[in-house]
């Protein structure tokens, strides 16, 4: 009796794109998640990380608009427009604002794309809208979205200073706790055994400014979490890249940074060397 109400049961993930673009805007502390929708229960996609990350308060990331019914009638283009200005004005240090729909809103027809484009022009700041269909696509997709987008935001046509740098697209932060710069660290630290330099990762709790110094560095490596990202948006850097596997496990490590070197044109013995090193202190543990 106990399992019937269970098969009617809400699943707390229930917002798929939506909440990846979210986790893209956490993820980037310059940057605002601004959802055009109706009035009624919106911080969902907030609510999920709230006890998962106490590193960085995530209830302050969103902003809405609350569209009454007469503007819908007549329509909700200004009063989005007006908080989007507004929303720059009172938050210091915004360098992206990303505009999200709720579905029913997205059926309206209002022209989001145009809109965003014009806020982009008046702003300082970046200004996009980012699709977030309730009837398709998870939160991958809607992360990668922001991804292909913040690629788009970096001068590629800049020269390549850092030959050996390597950038690492897809990563998935999710939380401002240690876990994650200790993963980086770790990333660092393999990469620098074989030649090769830590660049800026997308999405990894980076400012804008930080992750536009991308280009200087001479590939890109989109991590499985990426998967969603479009070739369009890495053929777009220019730059040698590789989509590669998760550096997890020895094997996938290893699998990793020989994509690495062989972009980079590293010696293949220096993965060798680094591998049978980490094996060594691996193996007691496992044993």
């Amino acid at each position: 009796a106990m399992t019937i109400p269970r098969e009617f049961e809400i699943p707390l993930y229930n917002q798929g794109r939506q909440f990846g673009v979210f986790l893209a805007a956490h993820a980037l502390p310059d940057a605002v998640n601004l959802m055009q929708t109706g009035v009624g229960c919106k911080p969902k996609a907030q609510r999920q990380i709230t006890m998962h990350d106490r590193g960085r308060e995530a209830q302050n990331k969103m902003v809405w608009s609350d569209v009454s019914e007469e503007q819908l009638i007549r329509g909700s283009a200004e009063a989005l427009r007006n908080i989007t200005r507004e929303t720059f004005k009172r938050r210091r240090g915004v360098s992206l604002i990303l505009i999200t729909a709720s579905t029913a809103m997205e059926l309206t027809g209002l022209d989001l794309p145009g809109l965003a484009a014009e806020l982009d022009d008046e702003l300082p700041c970046h200004v996009a809208y980012v699709p977030t269909p309730g009837t398709h696509g998870d939160h991958y997709q809607g992360y990668a979205d922001v991804l292909a987008h913040v690629l788009g935001l970096c001068d590629w046509d800049a020269p390549v200073t850092r030959p050996t740098q390597v950038s690492l697209v897809g990563y998935p932060f999710d939380r401002y706790e240690r876990d994650h710069p200790a993963n980086l660290h770790e990333l660092g630290r393999l990469l620098a055994g074989v030649g090769a330099e830590l660049g800026p990762v997308f999405f990894s709790g980076a400012p804008l400014p930080a992750l536009q110094r991308a280009p200087d560095g001479g590939a890109v490596v989109t991590l499985p979490w990426g998967r969603p990202l479009p070739d369009a948006a890495l053929d777009a850097t220019g730059r040698p890249h590789l989509r590669g596997p998760a550096p997890l496990s020895a094997r996938g490590s290893r699998l990793f940074l020989d994509g690495v070197a062989d972009l980079l044109g590293l010696p293949a013995r220096r993965v060798a060397v680094v591998a049978e090193r980490e094996e060594r202190k691996v193996a007691p543990l496992l044993r």
